[in-house]
């Protein structure tokens, strides 16, 4: 079963690019890019945003579940 992620994320992807750049620490940023990626259907899904990311998919799954 596929999430619909861009309708479960509230956030339009302008909010999510101004709240990027205006977070300065990198783990924080690529928590909103993880947001942004799939909002925006750059990515299939959580993992695949974890490989692009660099990060490891349980942490992106940890992150998804802190923000939703």
């Amino acid at each position: 079963m596929s999430l619909a992620y861009p309708l479960l994320i509230q956030e339009d992807i302008a909010h999510l690019q101004a709240t990027e750049k205006a977070v300065r620490d990198k783990t924080p940023t690529d928590r909103v890019r993880l947001l942004r990626f799939l909002k925006e259907g750059r990515v299939a899904g959580v993992s695949q945003t974890a490989e692009v990311l660099g990060y490891s998919v349980r942490t992106a799954q940890r992150w998804w579940q802190c923000l939703i």
